[in-house]
């Protein structure tokens, strides 16, 4: 929704700014966290995960835990997520770019990256210390992750009919936007 609102036309400059950081801030949450790693109550709540992921050794460490394919299916759609806010500011802020017709191509890509991270993934909570699930919450979990990814699949779809020029209907430009409001509530309202 933040995206509709910046991307809006004659939308002030601050807003695409304010997008942009809010997309990286969003990434940083999701790439920079460790799934395994709880910081100590007594540990300041923003040094603890930077001092986390760069720990280079041990098993409990950001790189450590890239082991696992749950944690890289977390890290991976982060930076299916980031990769075209980044790539998308740099089209509106410079659209006669020589680059900008190549980059709009990596929204669709990339948010159907999201939605297919999703559908292989799935629900590891019950095997994690202290986060023991019912089967009816796995089973819940999972329905969550299906209607995730098919956000996103059906969000990268309009996205890529909107910028095929010579596709019979025309697709409005922010469709996708409607798609990835219905992926943000399902984020937000549920552990996915």
């Amino acid at each position: 929704m933040g995206a509709f609102f910046v991307d809006r036309p004659g939308a002030p400059r601050w807003r695409q700014q304010a997008w942009l950081g809010l997309a990286l801030f969003l990434t940083w949450i999701v790439l920079g966290s460790n799934e395994s790693f709880t910081p100590p109550l007594d540990g300041n709540v923003w040094w603890e995960p930077i001092k986390h992921l760069v720990t280079m050794s041990g098993r409990d460490t950001w790189w450590g835990t890239l082991r696992s394919p749950h944690v890289l299916q977390h890290k991976i759609a982060a930076l299916c997520i980031v990769t075209p806010a980044l790539t998308e500011w740099h089209i509106r802020r410079r659209p006669d770019h020589p680059a900008s017709r190549y980059l709009q191509w990596v929204l669709p890509a990339a948010l159907a990256g999201v939605a297919l991270v999703f559908i292989v993934h799935r629900p590891a909570h019950q095997h994690m210390p202290g986060m023991g699930e019912t089967p009816d919450q796995v089973r819940l979990e999972l329905y969550q992750h299906w209607v995730f990814a098919s956000a996103f699949g059906v969000g990268a779809l309009a996205a890529l009919l909107s910028r095929i020029e010579a596709f019979p209907v025309k697709v409005p430009p922010r469709a996708w936007y409607a798609f990835m409001a219905l992926g943000g509530v399902v984020f937000v309202t549920f552990r996915v």
